[in-house]
């Protein structure tokens, strides 16, 4: 299995992502979502239809540039989709 040096979720790159267990895939989504600009966790409210919804759309994406922050990616996405509603 894959073997990483220990870091914290908001330093993952995707392809840590990727690495990860399938099933803690959305858990890392919803998680990262939370966190605010300032690095802090926020009170925001993710819904879990949501994260269902763009759980695909981050794993695709980050299989494209597995060195992309992660983080970064899924704030991007996030945005889009609250664009959306």
């Amino acid at each position: 299995k894959y073997k990483t040096e220990l870091k914290p979720i908001t330093q993952w790159t995707c392809g840590d992502f990727l690495a990860v267990d399938e099933s803690f895939q959305p858990t890392a989504v919803d998680y990262v979502e939370t966190y605010n600009k300032e690095g802090v966790l926020d009170d925001s409210i993710f819904d879990i239809d949501d994260i269902v919804k763009i759980t695909p759309v981050i794993i695709q994406e980050c299989t494209k540039d597995k060195q992309e922050s992660f983080i970064q990616k899924v704030k991007s996405h996030v945005e889009n989709l609250r664009k959306n509603f």
